[in-house]
């Protein structure tokens, strides 16, 4: 195997590497912007109480409607994958027959994931500006 094919799985492997660490930020954001937006907007709980949810124990939130919050989040979360796994399903059939037929296509397809990324976590950031939006907007991120 000659040197540039070797740097080139190299320069790929980081490149999946530098994706996947803001990839895991942005789930852990998204996961607590929904848990706020649930506990402020949905249940009508006090921003002290929100921001208390993840303290167990603790005596301003009530057991039952902690756990209703949370419950309702890991739904979100689970249509929130859905969502995004069924459109990669669908992709990944016609992307290989893509990658055969038109040179550079792998460029194109990795500058496309970029751009997907960068209108999400557009999307993501108007949702905290408008703060009032609903929670089901944010499944358009």
């Amino acid at each position: 195997m000659s040197k540039l094919k070797q740097h080139n799985y190299f320069l790929f492997e980081l490149w999946v590497t530098l994706r996947a660490f803001p990839f895991g930020l942005t789930t852990l954001a998204v996961t607590m912007l929904v848990q706020d937006k649930l506990c402020l907007q949905t249940y009508h709980q006090s921003v002290a109480i929100c921001q208390s949810l993840s303290k167990t124990g603790d005596s301003l939130t009530d057991e039952s409607t902690r756990n209703s919050i949370l419950s309702d989040s890991a739904k979100f979360s689970e249509y929130q994958n859905l969502i995004q796994c069924i459109p990669m399903v669908i992709w990944s059939l016609f992307s290989g027959s893509f990658l055969d037929k038109f040179n550079g296509g792998t460029k194109l397809l990795l500058v496309l994931g970029i751009l997907g990324d960068f209108v999400s976590i557009s999307l993501q950031l108007a949702n905290v500006y408008f703060f009032n939006w609903g929670k089901l907007k944010l499944l358009l991120s």
